[in-house]
Protein backbone atom coordinates (compact mmCIF):
# COMPACT_ATOMS: atom_id res chain seq x y z
CA UNK A 1 0.00 0.00 0.00
CA UNK A 2 1.27 3.48 -0.72
CA UNK A 3 2.37 5.54 2.27
CA UNK A 4 3.21 2.61 4.56
CA UNK A 5 6.65 1.38 5.44
CA UNK A 6 7.60 -2.28 5.23
CA UNK A 7 10.49 -4.14 6.80
CA UNK A 8 12.20 -4.24 3.41
CA UNK A 9 12.13 -0.45 3.32
CA UNK A 10 13.50 -0.29 6.85
CA UNK A 11 16.38 -2.69 6.11
CA UNK A 12 17.19 -0.83 2.91
CA UNK A 13 17.35 2.46 4.82
CA UNK A 14 19.52 0.89 7.54
CA UNK A 15 21.90 -0.63 4.95
CA UNK A 16 22.28 2.68 3.09
CA UNK A 17 22.77 4.61 6.35
CA UNK A 18 25.43 2.17 7.59
CA UNK A 19 27.10 2.16 4.16
CA UNK A 20 27.36 5.95 4.20
CA UNK A 21 28.82 5.88 7.73
CA UNK A 22 31.41 3.24 6.79
CA UNK A 23 32.33 5.23 3.68
CA UNK A 24 32.78 8.40 5.73
CA UNK A 25 34.99 6.63 8.31
CA UNK A 26 37.07 5.03 5.53
CA UNK A 27 37.53 8.40 3.77
CA UNK A 28 38.43 10.21 7.01
CA UNK A 29 40.99 7.52 7.86
CA UNK A 30 42.58 7.74 4.41
CA UNK A 31 42.72 11.54 4.65
CA UNK A 32 44.34 11.38 8.11
CA UNK A 33 46.96 8.86 6.93
CA UNK A 34 47.75 11.03 3.90
CA UNK A 35 48.53 13.95 6.25
CA UNK A 36 51.25 12.00 8.10
CA UNK A 37 54.60 12.97 6.53
CA UNK A 38 56.85 10.27 5.07
CA UNK A 39 60.61 9.88 5.16
CA UNK A 40 63.22 10.74 7.77
CA UNK A 41 62.81 14.54 7.76
CA UNK A 42 61.30 16.55 10.58
CA UNK A 43 58.13 18.31 9.42
CA UNK A 44 59.07 21.44 11.40
CA UNK A 45 62.75 22.05 10.60
CA UNK A 46 63.68 19.42 7.94
CA UNK A 47 66.33 18.01 10.27
CA UNK A 48 67.21 14.34 10.62
CA UNK A 49 65.02 12.28 12.94
CA UNK A 50 65.81 9.19 14.98
CA UNK A 51 63.36 6.33 15.51
CA UNK A 52 61.91 5.88 19.00
CA UNK A 53 61.07 2.47 20.43
CA UNK A 54 57.42 1.61 19.80
CA UNK A 55 55.92 0.41 23.05
CA UNK A 56 52.40 0.40 24.42
CA UNK A 57 49.54 1.43 22.17
CA UNK A 58 51.90 2.73 19.46
CA UNK A 59 52.19 -0.85 18.20
CA UNK A 60 48.67 -0.72 16.76
CA UNK A 61 49.95 1.65 14.06
CA UNK A 62 51.68 -1.28 12.39
CA UNK A 63 54.98 -1.47 10.55
CA UNK A 64 54.09 1.31 8.04
CA UNK A 65 54.54 4.02 10.68
CA UNK A 66 57.29 4.90 13.11
CA UNK A 67 57.67 7.21 16.07
CA UNK A 68 60.45 9.72 15.52
CA UNK A 69 62.38 12.34 17.42
CA UNK A 70 64.18 15.28 15.76
CA UNK A 71 67.77 15.96 16.78
CA UNK A 72 67.58 19.63 15.86
CA UNK A 73 64.32 20.96 17.31
CA UNK A 74 63.20 18.16 19.67
CA UNK A 75 59.98 17.39 17.73
CA UNK A 76 58.45 14.03 18.54
CA UNK A 77 55.76 12.44 16.40
CA UNK A 78 54.78 9.83 13.85
CA UNK A 79 56.20 9.48 10.34
CA UNK A 80 55.39 7.05 7.53
CA UNK A 81 58.17 4.68 6.52
CA UNK A 82 59.35 5.22 2.95
CA UNK A 83 62.31 4.76 0.64
CA UNK A 84 63.09 8.49 0.57
CA UNK A 85 66.80 8.96 1.39
CA UNK A 86 67.63 11.16 4.40
CA UNK A 87 68.70 14.75 3.71
CA UNK A 88 72.41 15.63 3.76
CA UNK A 89 73.69 17.09 7.05
CA UNK A 90 73.19 20.85 7.20
CA UNK A 91 75.29 21.65 10.23
CA UNK A 92 73.86 22.58 13.60
CA UNK A 93 73.28 19.75 16.02
CA UNK A 94 72.25 17.24 13.32
CA UNK A 95 75.86 16.04 13.09
CA UNK A 96 75.92 14.96 16.75
CA UNK A 97 75.21 11.44 17.86
CA UNK A 98 72.43 10.65 20.34
CA UNK A 99 74.98 10.30 23.18
CA UNK A 100 76.50 13.72 22.53
CA UNK A 101 73.18 15.55 22.31
CA UNK A 102 71.51 16.47 25.59
CA UNK A 103 67.90 17.60 25.41
CA UNK A 104 67.28 20.95 27.06
CA UNK A 105 64.33 21.03 29.42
Amino acid sequence: MPGQWTWTDAWTFIAVFIGIRIGFIWFATKAFIAMIPDGDCCPLCDGHTLPIERDGWWRILGPRFRRSWCLDCGWEGVLRRSEIPPPPPTGGRSGLSAKEYTHRS
